[in-house]
């Protein structure tokens, strides 16, 4: 990877340094534009384009999506030790902002199916995902520390779109989450 000088731009934006993957996404984008202008012209229609395996990661959508959840146990003791809710508050806020960086992936994961399920753990904390909706695609997942009953808990939802254009992607993600702390009533 070599150094470069990033442009100033009017918004905030991520910098992606791997060539290797910018390669292989440029070669991707001049596939896609090939197939599309193939179905184009022959009347079929676009969504019948496949995407080229290159740029695809080994793991599953929910696996990637568990992945954000890596630095949580950190957080949530922090939160725990905390009898103040404003200070509490404050480390939630903090582990939001810390799991920003683990989302942009220039790898795409395989879509999910419709009740996959995926399970895991960081620490002493279990993480369980499943897919609960394929258009739009939902995630729901539970978080809990299987070793101790007044850890808190957080069980919420993900919502997730993408829309592409001739030089962007933008990927969004929402949905509820909610945080519960046994000793707080």
């Amino acid at each position: 990877m070599k150094d470069r000088e990033f442009e100033k731009h009017d918004t905030a934006a991520l910098a992606y340094l791997n060539d290797q993957h910018i390669s292989n996404q440029r070669t991707v984008i001049l596939y896609l534009a090939k197939k599309i202008g193939v179905n184009i012209l022959s009347g079929r229609s676009i969504m019948n384009v496949s995407l080229p395996i290159r740029i695809f990661e080994p793991r599953s959508f929910l696996e990637k999506t568990a992945n954000d959840f890596s630095n949580t146990p950190y957080f949530l003791e922090k939160a725990q030790a905390c009898s103040d809710p404003l200070q509490r508050f404050k480390w939630i806020s903090t582990w939001q902002v810390a799991t920003l960086h683990l989302e942009p992936q220039m790898m795409k994961p395989f879509n999910p199916i419709l009740g996959e399920t995926f399970q895991g753990s960081f620490g002493n904390y279990e993480v369980i995902l499943e897919q609960i909706s394929h258009h739009p695609p939902i995630s729901a997942f539970q978080i809990w520390n299987a070793s101790d009953e007044s850890a808190p808990k957080v069980e919420g939802h993900f919502v997730f779109e993408a829309s592409t254009g001739i030089r962007k992607m933008t990927g969004y993600k929402g949905g509820d989450m909610k945080i519960t702390f046994p000793d707080s009533g």
